[in-house]
């Protein structure tokens, strides 16, 4: 028989154990209420310390002048632009910021009483002392961190402003003119260590009305408009088409300047007709004319330009045909000085002998204005002569000459002249003929004689002449000089 000896608990040990673990529960419930309000209030410290140092590096970035109270309850406090309270909200909490901020006297700068900057007060302000406290209510108490720094003045470097043309500014060497708004000028401007004070621009020294301009920022954006049809004073022209120096420049409060130039081509005006178109007759050949006028100013009205034409368009007429464009010239190099140095000459190739040529210009500006058409140039290219054979007879020679040209009748017709000189004078050999081949008189081996072929003929109503290339004899050689 086995008989337990096994015990249960009784009741009043049961309610004993449960005494015991209250105790102990509301033992522990009271600590963590503890450890959550220092946990709540050591964040709120962290908080208020970082506003408070955030406020100091704010501050500090401040112009020195601007450190101080707006209203200063005594002279041992700066006047400035802070005020003296402010609130900030953080995580549901409104934390005060005050700020306190007084002179200070450096006792060691050697000075003594001799260091009042404020005659009368009795201290000194060789720096600042910048106090920040910032305060807060929790759990029905208020509570505070503060911060201080001191502030010395940096002495100021004098860094000269800077500028220049924004980039919507037509690039040096461009071509710019008015439409009726006048010609934009957009600059931009920085002061590293102030602000910047004026800005101006100027058109080859002149000053136009409203060339300048106040401001006071340590950066601007500011476009000028140049009104390139006033007429500067003393002057009796508008601003003239050509090179225009065109400078910008920018002050700051401390007096430094910077500037910056740009040479524009002003192009407002067609250029004048051009004059003098005319050839030298004595140049032209069977196949080429060459043609020479006088260079064109770049302003129909006389006066109201610095430069020439920046290019020439030639036309050309055939014997008579409507006129089309051959040729051109054109001023060379990077404008905008280029504009005195476009060619005045032209040699137009590849023609037609014997035949009439008619020639006019146009001239031509930076941009593409053209002027009014020159008067017409006419004249004709030289008759193409060639010997075309030799008869001998011991030591005579006559030459066989022949040549391009039309078949004359009775009232045209062609002779052969000769020479001992190239300039002439000249006198006929053979002729006259309609036809298109002379034969010469006998002539020495040893003789030198220059030979031409001349036409007398009527265009039209009128009587003109044409000259042939010169053909050499000399020696039994025949060349063409």
């Amino acid at each position: 028989m086995i008989v337990s000896r096994e015990k249960g608990m009784t009741l009043l040990e049961i309610v004993f154990a449960f005494f015991v673990l209250a105790l102990v529960l509301v033992s522990l419930i009271g600590v963590m209420g503890v450890a959550t309000r220092l946990i709540r209030e050591s964040k709120l410290e962290t908080i208020a310390t970082a506003i408070a140092n955030e406020e100091i590096e704010r501050i500090r970035t401040l112009p020195y002048g601007q450190v101080g109270l707006l209203s200063p309850p005594s002279p041992d406090v700066p006047t400035g632009t802070l005020p003296e309270t402010t609130q900030v909200t953080r995580m549901g909490v409104t934390f005060t910021v005050a700020y306190d901020i007084r002179w200070v006297d450096d006792a060691y700068d050697g000075l003594g009483e001799e260091d009042k900057t404020r005659p009368g007060e009795g201290k000194g302000q060789d720096y600042k002392i910048l106090k920040v406290t910032v305060s807060w209510q929790s759990g029905g108490k208020t509570s505070s961190v503060r911060v201080s720094s001191y502030i010395r003045e940096i002495p100021r470097t004098n860094r000269r402003p800077f500028v220049k043309y924004q980039d919507l500014a037509p690039s040096a060497g461009s071509v710019v003119w008015d439409q009726g708004e006048g010609v934009s000028i957009p600059l931009y401007a920085l002061d590293y260590d102030g602000y910047i004070s004026t800005v101006r621009y100027s058109i080859d020294g002149y000053y136009p009305p409203g060339s300048s301009y106040s401001y006071s920022s340590p950066e601007v954006n500011h476009i000028f408009i140049w009104n390139t049809y006033y007429i500067p004073t003393g002057s009796t022209t508008p601003f003239k088409d050509g090179a225009r120096k065109v400078i910008i420049e920018a002050w700051d409060n401390s007096g430094g300047q910077d500037r910056k130039e740009r040479i524009w081509c002003l192009d407002n005006y067609p250029p004048e007709t051009p004059t003098g178109l005319e050839t030298s007759e004595t140049a032209i050949t069977t196949e080429t004319i060459p043609l020479f006028w006088t260079a064109s100013w770049d302003a129909t009205t006389p006066g109201w330009a610095t430069i020439h034409a920046y290019s020439y368009l030639i036309y050309q007429s055939r014997n008579g045909s409507p006129f089309s464009q051959v040729g051109a010239v054109t001023a060379t190099g990077e404008l905008p000085y280029i504009m005195d140095n476009c060619p005045t000459t032209y040699t137009d190739k590849n023609l037609t002998p014997f035949t009439y040529y008619g020639y006019y210009l146009v001239a031509k500006s930076p941009r593409g204005l053209t002027s009014s058409a020159s008067a017409i140039l006419t004249t004709k290219t030289r008759i193409r002569a060639w010997v075309s054979g030799i008869i001998s007879s011991g030591v005579k020679r006559q030459l066989v000459f022949s040549w391009e040209g039309p078949t004359f009748t009775s009232d045209s017709t062609y002779t052969l002249e000769r020479s001992t000189s190239s300039s002439g004078p000249w006198t006929q050999d053979a002729g006259p003929t309609t036809l298109l081949t002379l034969t010469g008189s006998q002539i020495t081996k040893n003789d030198t004689y220059y030979y031409r072929v001349k036409a007398k003929y009527l265009y039209g109503v009128v009587s003109d002449t044409n000259i042939s290339n010169l053909i050499l004899f000399d020696r039994d050689t025949i060349s063409y000089p």
